[in-house]
Protein backbone atom coordinates (compact mmCIF):
# COMPACT_ATOMS: atom_id res chain seq x y z
CA UNK A 1 0.00 0.00 0.00
CA UNK A 2 2.84 2.39 0.80
CA UNK A 3 4.15 1.88 -2.71
CA UNK A 4 0.86 3.15 -4.15
CA UNK A 5 2.60 6.37 -5.20
CA UNK A 6 4.69 4.36 -7.68
CA UNK A 7 1.51 3.17 -9.40
CA UNK A 8 0.14 6.73 -9.64
CA UNK A 9 3.35 8.04 -11.15
CA UNK A 10 3.86 5.05 -13.47
CA UNK A 11 0.41 5.49 -14.98
CA UNK A 12 0.97 9.23 -15.32
CA UNK A 13 4.36 8.69 -16.98
CA UNK A 14 2.95 6.22 -19.49
CA UNK A 15 0.26 8.71 -20.53
CA UNK A 16 2.71 11.62 -20.73
CA UNK A 17 4.94 9.51 -22.98
CA UNK A 18 1.94 8.80 -25.20
CA UNK A 19 2.30 5.04 -24.85
CA UNK A 20 -1.42 4.16 -24.71
CA UNK A 21 -2.04 5.99 -28.00
CA UNK A 22 1.06 4.41 -29.57
CA UNK A 23 -0.18 0.94 -28.64
CA UNK A 24 -3.55 1.82 -30.16
CA UNK A 25 -1.80 2.59 -33.46
CA UNK A 26 -0.25 -0.87 -33.43
CA UNK A 27 1.22 -3.29 -30.87
CA UNK A 28 5.02 -3.20 -30.79
CA UNK A 29 7.98 -4.05 -28.60
CA UNK A 30 8.98 -1.95 -25.61
CA UNK A 31 12.12 -0.82 -27.43
CA UNK A 32 10.09 0.42 -30.39
CA UNK A 33 7.61 2.12 -28.10
CA UNK A 34 10.51 3.81 -26.33
CA UNK A 35 11.94 5.00 -29.65
CA UNK A 36 8.56 6.38 -30.74
CA UNK A 37 8.18 8.12 -27.36
CA UNK A 38 11.78 9.42 -27.40
CA UNK A 39 12.44 7.66 -24.11
CA UNK A 40 15.00 5.29 -22.60
CA UNK A 41 14.32 1.71 -23.77
CA UNK A 42 15.36 -0.01 -20.54
CA UNK A 43 13.30 2.35 -18.39
CA UNK A 44 10.25 1.95 -20.64
CA UNK A 45 10.62 -1.83 -20.57
CA UNK A 46 10.65 -1.78 -16.76
CA UNK A 47 7.74 0.68 -16.65
CA UNK A 48 5.54 -1.46 -18.89
CA UNK A 49 6.58 -4.68 -17.13
CA UNK A 50 5.32 -3.17 -13.88
CA UNK A 51 2.07 -1.87 -15.37
CA UNK A 52 1.42 -5.19 -17.10
CA UNK A 53 1.76 -6.93 -13.73
CA UNK A 54 -1.17 -4.76 -12.59
CA UNK A 55 -3.32 -5.57 -15.62
CA UNK A 56 -2.47 -2.33 -17.41
CA UNK A 57 -1.16 -3.50 -20.84
CA UNK A 58 -0.11 -7.06 -21.60
CA UNK A 59 2.90 -8.54 -23.39
CA UNK A 60 2.24 -11.10 -26.12
CA UNK A 61 4.86 -12.43 -28.49
CA UNK A 62 7.31 -9.67 -27.67
CA UNK A 63 4.80 -6.87 -28.31
CA UNK A 64 2.77 -4.70 -25.95
CA UNK A 65 -1.01 -4.94 -26.35
CA UNK A 66 -3.90 -3.22 -24.66
CA UNK A 67 -6.00 -4.60 -21.84
CA UNK A 68 -9.42 -3.29 -20.91
CA UNK A 69 -7.72 -1.02 -18.36
CA UNK A 70 -4.96 0.37 -20.55
CA UNK A 71 -7.53 1.19 -23.24
CA UNK A 72 -9.07 3.66 -20.78
CA UNK A 73 -5.81 5.63 -20.87
CA UNK A 74 -6.06 6.35 -24.61
CA UNK A 75 -6.86 9.99 -25.36
CA UNK A 76 -9.63 9.00 -27.77
CA UNK A 77 -11.31 6.37 -25.57
CA UNK A 78 -14.90 6.95 -24.49
CA UNK A 79 -14.75 8.22 -20.91
CA UNK A 80 -10.95 8.38 -21.22
CA UNK A 81 -8.98 8.48 -17.98
CA UNK A 82 -5.93 10.05 -19.63
CA UNK A 83 -6.61 13.51 -18.22
CA UNK A 84 -7.35 12.05 -14.80
CA UNK A 85 -3.92 10.40 -14.83
CA UNK A 86 -2.24 13.72 -15.62
CA UNK A 87 -4.03 15.51 -12.79
CA UNK A 88 -3.53 12.81 -10.15
CA UNK A 89 0.15 12.32 -10.95
CA UNK A 90 0.74 16.07 -11.27
CA UNK A 91 -1.20 18.81 -9.51
CA UNK A 92 -3.00 16.52 -7.05
CA UNK A 93 0.14 14.50 -6.33
CA UNK A 94 2.03 17.55 -5.18
CA UNK A 95 -0.97 18.63 -3.09
CA UNK A 96 -0.81 15.47 -1.00
CA UNK A 97 2.74 16.37 -0.03
CA UNK A 98 1.13 18.87 2.34
CA UNK A 99 -1.22 16.26 3.76
CA UNK A 100 -0.02 16.15 7.37
CA UNK A 101 -1.00 19.75 8.09
CA UNK A 102 -4.46 19.11 6.62
CA UNK A 103 -5.04 16.32 9.11
CA UNK A 104 -3.79 18.56 11.88
CA UNK A 105 -5.94 21.58 10.97
CA UNK A 106 -8.81 20.19 8.89
CA UNK A 107 -8.00 22.73 6.16
CA UNK A 108 -7.35 21.88 2.49
CA UNK A 109 -3.71 21.52 1.48
CA UNK A 110 -4.04 22.88 -2.05
CA UNK A 111 -4.19 26.62 -1.18
CA UNK A 112 -1.23 26.16 1.16
CA UNK A 113 0.84 24.35 -1.47
CA UNK A 114 -0.11 26.40 -4.53
CA UNK A 115 -0.95 29.78 -2.99
CA UNK A 116 -4.58 29.92 -4.16
CA UNK A 117 -7.79 27.89 -3.91
CA UNK A 118 -8.06 25.11 -6.48
CA UNK A 119 -10.59 26.64 -8.89
CA UNK A 120 -8.94 30.10 -8.71
CA UNK A 121 -5.61 28.47 -9.51
CA UNK A 122 -7.08 26.56 -12.46
CA UNK A 123 -8.43 29.81 -13.91
CA UNK A 124 -4.87 31.16 -13.98
CA UNK A 125 -3.32 27.99 -15.45
CA UNK A 126 -5.14 27.16 -18.70
CA UNK A 127 -3.15 24.00 -19.50
CA UNK A 128 -4.06 22.36 -16.21
CA UNK A 129 -7.54 23.84 -16.53
CA UNK A 130 -8.02 22.10 -19.87
CA UNK A 131 -6.88 18.79 -18.37
CA UNK A 132 -9.32 19.25 -15.52
CA UNK A 133 -12.20 20.08 -17.90
CA UNK A 134 -11.38 17.02 -20.00
CA UNK A 135 -11.30 14.81 -16.90
CA UNK A 136 -14.64 16.17 -15.72
CA UNK A 137 -16.16 15.67 -19.17
CA UNK A 138 -15.01 12.06 -19.19
CA UNK A 139 -16.45 11.54 -15.73
CA UNK A 140 -19.71 13.15 -16.81
CA UNK A 141 -19.98 10.58 -19.60
CA UNK A 142 -20.01 7.79 -17.00
CA UNK A 143 -22.19 9.57 -14.43
CA UNK A 144 -24.56 10.77 -17.14
CA UNK A 145 -25.66 7.20 -17.77
CA UNK A 146 -27.77 7.57 -14.63
CA UNK A 147 -29.63 10.42 -16.27
CA UNK A 148 -30.08 8.60 -19.56
CA UNK A 149 -31.73 5.68 -17.80
CA UNK A 150 -34.44 7.86 -16.24
CA UNK A 151 -37.94 8.42 -17.57
CA UNK A 152 -37.98 11.99 -18.93
CA UNK A 153 -41.59 11.97 -20.13
CA UNK A 154 -43.42 15.06 -18.92
CA UNK A 155 -40.18 16.99 -18.43
CA UNK A 156 -39.62 19.94 -20.75
CA UNK A 157 -36.61 21.75 -19.29
CA UNK A 158 -33.45 20.94 -17.33
CA UNK A 159 -30.62 23.06 -15.95
CA UNK A 160 -27.24 21.43 -15.26
CA UNK A 161 -25.70 23.46 -12.44
CA UNK A 162 -21.91 23.36 -12.67
CA UNK A 163 -22.32 21.49 -15.95
CA UNK A 164 -18.81 22.26 -17.21
CA UNK A 165 -18.46 21.91 -20.96
CA UNK A 166 -21.91 20.34 -21.25
CA UNK A 167 -20.99 16.70 -21.80
CA UNK A 168 -23.72 15.14 -19.65
CA UNK A 169 -26.48 17.52 -20.74
CA UNK A 170 -25.59 17.18 -24.42
CA UNK A 171 -25.88 13.38 -24.18
CA UNK A 172 -29.23 13.71 -22.45
CA UNK A 173 -30.65 16.16 -25.00
CA UNK A 174 -29.36 14.06 -27.89
CA UNK A 175 -31.28 11.06 -26.58
CA UNK A 176 -34.40 12.93 -25.42
CA UNK A 177 -36.17 14.86 -28.17
CA UNK A 178 -38.19 17.88 -27.13
CA UNK A 179 -36.17 18.49 -23.97
CA UNK A 180 -34.58 21.94 -23.60
CA UNK A 181 -31.48 22.42 -21.47
CA UNK A 182 -29.14 25.01 -20.00
CA UNK A 183 -25.54 24.53 -18.93
CA UNK A 184 -24.67 26.81 -16.01
CA UNK A 185 -21.03 27.24 -15.06
CA UNK A 186 -18.17 29.71 -14.69
CA UNK A 187 -17.30 32.05 -17.59
CA UNK A 188 -13.97 30.33 -18.33
CA UNK A 189 -15.69 27.22 -19.74
CA UNK A 190 -18.11 29.15 -21.97
CA UNK A 191 -16.22 28.77 -25.24
CA UNK A 192 -15.60 25.03 -24.83
CA UNK A 193 -19.23 24.48 -23.87
CA UNK A 194 -20.63 26.49 -26.77
CA UNK A 195 -18.34 24.67 -29.20
CA UNK A 196 -19.52 21.30 -27.87
CA UNK A 197 -23.17 22.36 -28.09
CA UNK A 198 -22.71 23.51 -31.69
CA UNK A 199 -20.82 20.34 -32.63
CA UNK A 200 -23.75 18.30 -31.31
CA UNK A 201 -26.22 20.31 -33.39
CA UNK A 202 -28.12 21.44 -30.31
CA UNK A 203 -27.90 25.24 -30.50
CA UNK A 204 -31.70 25.41 -30.80
CA UNK A 205 -32.29 23.39 -27.61
CA UNK A 206 -29.25 24.02 -25.43
CA UNK A 207 -27.78 27.25 -24.08
CA UNK A 208 -24.93 28.27 -21.80
CA UNK A 209 -25.28 30.76 -18.96
CA UNK A 210 -22.25 31.93 -16.99
CA UNK A 211 -22.54 32.71 -13.33
CA UNK A 212 -21.77 31.86 -9.72
CA UNK A 213 -23.96 29.29 -7.99
CA UNK A 214 -23.31 30.96 -4.66
CA UNK A 215 -25.14 34.03 -5.95
CA UNK A 216 -27.85 33.15 -8.48
CA UNK A 217 -28.81 30.33 -10.85
CA UNK A 218 -31.26 30.09 -13.79
CA UNK A 219 -34.80 29.60 -12.57
CA UNK A 220 -38.03 27.79 -13.43
CA UNK A 221 -36.77 24.51 -14.92
CA UNK A 222 -38.55 21.22 -14.33
CA UNK A 223 -35.32 19.48 -13.29
CA UNK A 224 -32.07 20.79 -11.85
CA UNK A 225 -29.01 18.55 -11.86
CA UNK A 226 -25.73 18.82 -9.98
CA UNK A 227 -23.10 16.25 -10.88
CA UNK A 228 -20.18 15.90 -8.44
CA UNK A 229 -20.59 19.50 -7.35
CA UNK A 230 -21.57 19.46 -3.69
CA UNK A 231 -18.76 17.07 -2.76
CA UNK A 232 -16.35 19.89 -3.65
CA UNK A 233 -17.52 21.89 -0.64
CA UNK A 234 -17.80 21.67 3.12
CA UNK A 235 -21.27 21.54 4.66
CA UNK A 236 -21.61 25.28 5.14
CA UNK A 237 -20.70 26.09 1.53
CA UNK A 238 -22.78 23.22 0.12
CA UNK A 239 -25.78 24.49 2.09
CA UNK A 240 -25.26 27.93 0.58
CA UNK A 241 -25.40 26.43 -2.91
CA UNK A 242 -28.63 24.62 -2.08
CA UNK A 243 -30.15 27.76 -0.56
CA UNK A 244 -29.28 29.67 -3.74
CA UNK A 245 -30.87 26.93 -5.83
CA UNK A 246 -34.05 26.55 -3.76
CA UNK A 247 -35.74 29.90 -4.76
CA UNK A 248 -35.04 29.17 -8.44
CA UNK A 249 -37.23 26.06 -8.34
CA UNK A 250 -40.97 25.75 -8.75
CA UNK A 251 -42.96 23.65 -6.25
CA UNK A 252 -42.94 20.83 -8.81
CA UNK A 253 -39.26 21.03 -9.75
CA UNK A 254 -36.98 18.10 -8.99
CA UNK A 255 -33.35 18.14 -7.88
CA UNK A 256 -31.08 15.33 -9.06
CA UNK A 257 -27.66 14.94 -7.46
CA UNK A 258 -25.13 12.62 -9.09
CA UNK A 259 -22.97 12.01 -6.04
CA UNK A 260 -21.37 9.13 -4.18
CA UNK A 261 -22.90 7.84 -0.97
CA UNK A 262 -20.33 6.57 1.54
CA UNK A 263 -21.18 3.07 2.69
CA UNK A 264 -21.40 2.41 6.46
CA UNK A 265 -18.88 0.26 8.29
CA UNK A 266 -15.25 -0.42 7.46
CA UNK A 267 -15.59 -2.30 4.18
CA UNK A 268 -13.42 -1.05 1.28
CA UNK A 269 -15.15 1.81 -0.52
CA UNK A 270 -13.71 4.06 -3.21
CA UNK A 271 -15.77 6.92 -1.77
CA UNK A 272 -13.74 6.80 1.45
CA UNK A 273 -10.50 7.38 -0.45
CA UNK A 274 -12.08 10.15 -2.51
CA UNK A 275 -13.41 11.68 0.70
CA UNK A 276 -9.83 12.23 1.85
CA UNK A 277 -8.90 13.58 -1.57
CA UNK A 278 -11.73 16.11 -1.52
CA UNK A 279 -10.58 17.24 1.93
CA UNK A 280 -7.01 17.60 0.71
CA UNK A 281 -7.71 19.54 -2.50
CA UNK A 282 -10.88 21.50 -1.77
CA UNK A 283 -11.85 21.06 1.85
CA UNK A 284 -14.88 19.15 0.55
CA UNK A 285 -16.23 15.73 1.46
CA UNK A 286 -18.05 12.63 0.34
CA UNK A 287 -21.16 12.00 2.46
CA UNK A 288 -23.07 9.11 3.96
CA UNK A 289 -26.82 8.74 3.49
CA UNK A 290 -27.59 10.43 6.81
CA UNK A 291 -25.20 13.28 5.99
CA UNK A 292 -26.87 13.82 2.61
CA UNK A 293 -30.31 13.87 4.17
CA UNK A 294 -29.18 16.39 6.79
CA UNK A 295 -27.45 18.63 4.24
CA UNK A 296 -30.45 18.69 1.90
CA UNK A 297 -32.81 19.41 4.76
CA UNK A 298 -30.69 22.40 5.75
CA UNK A 299 -30.85 23.61 2.15
CA UNK A 300 -34.66 23.39 1.96
CA UNK A 301 -35.14 19.97 0.36
CA UNK A 302 -36.68 16.60 1.17
CA UNK A 303 -34.96 13.47 -0.13
CA UNK A 304 -37.38 11.33 -2.15
CA UNK A 305 -34.91 8.68 -3.35
CA UNK A 306 -31.31 7.83 -2.56
CA UNK A 307 -28.95 5.16 -3.87
CA UNK A 308 -25.27 4.86 -4.71
CA UNK A 309 -24.55 7.55 -7.27
CA UNK A 310 -27.98 9.20 -7.42
CA UNK A 311 -30.00 11.29 -4.99
CA UNK A 312 -33.41 12.75 -5.84
CA UNK A 313 -34.98 15.54 -3.80
CA UNK A 314 -37.82 18.02 -3.98
CA UNK A 315 -38.07 21.55 -2.58
CA UNK A 316 -39.84 21.85 0.74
Amino acid sequence: MMLGFTVTQSIGAAVRLGIPDLVSQRPRSTSKLAAAADADPDAVHRLLRTLASLGIFTEEGGSIHHTSMSELLCSTAPASLASHSLIFSGVHYRTWGGGLETFQTGEAAFPRVYGAPFFDWLAEHPTEGSSFNAAMAAGATVRGARLLDRDWSGVSSVVDIGGGTGTALIRLLTKTSGLVGTVFDLPQVRQEALAAIEAAGLTDRCSFIAGDFFTEVPSGADVFTLSNILHDWDDESASRILRTLRPAMTPLSKLLLLERVVEPGNQPDEAKLLDLHMLMVLGGKERSESEWRDLLSRGGFDVTHIEAGLIEARPV
